[in-house]
């Protein structure tokens, strides 16, 4: 009797051993495939209060699948983009080039970077949108391009698959969109 006993309780322990071990393998498991699906979000405001106070400080950061939500203001930079990334202004934000040295461009898209950028005020650049021999897959929408002195947008020599879509381009000295091989 004794050793039906014993043998019972060791079935029982190895049991619940098992079904803990088990438990903190699949939580360990889904911890990982949140992870995973998740996307990281980046925030940022001129005025603080954010993860960061410049879209290129946000963009240098950023992963591949990074998105980037910027706060409405206005930024006075230029923003290089080498990476597949959303870089969105969900209220509206201005990217101003008045007042910055050189000949700046706005948005500079490089490489097989695929971004998609959207709810901005492009202004004051020597170009405001500029994807010249890029070849990756981007996207500019819901967004203004105006006022630059160059041109609004460039993407002579682009190789990629590129949208512009509920966008107004106006008030450019040059060329509205420069797209020749």
């Amino acid at each position: 009797m004794i050793h039906r006993k014993q043998r019972r309780r060791q079935a029982v322990s190895a049991l619940v051993v098992t079904a803990i071990a088990f438990g903190v393998v699949a939580l360990g498991i889904g911890a990982i495939g949140l992870g995973a699906a998740s996307s990281h979000t980046i925030t940022v405001d001129a005025d603080g209060g954010a993860d960061y106070a410049s879209i290129q400080a946000a963009v240098d950061s950023a992963t591949s699948g990074s998105t980037i939500e910027v706060q409405s203001g206005t930024y006075r930079e230029s923003v290089a983009v080498d990476k597949t990334i959303t870089i969105v202004a969900p209220n509206g934000a201005t990217l101003n080039g008045s007042g910055l040295s050189g000949s700046p461009f706005g948005f500079v898209v490089s490489g097989q970077a695929a971004p998609d950028i959207s709810g901005f005020t492009i202004t004051g650049y020597s170009q405001g949108f500029n994807a010249q021999e890029a070849s990756g897959d981007w996207t500019l929408s819901d967004s203004t391009v105006k006022n630059n002195s160059f041109g609004a947008i460039r993407a002579d020599g682009s190789s990629g698959d590129w949208t512009i879509e509920d966008s107004v381009i106006r008030d450019g000295l040059n060329d509205a969109v420069d797209a020749h091989d």
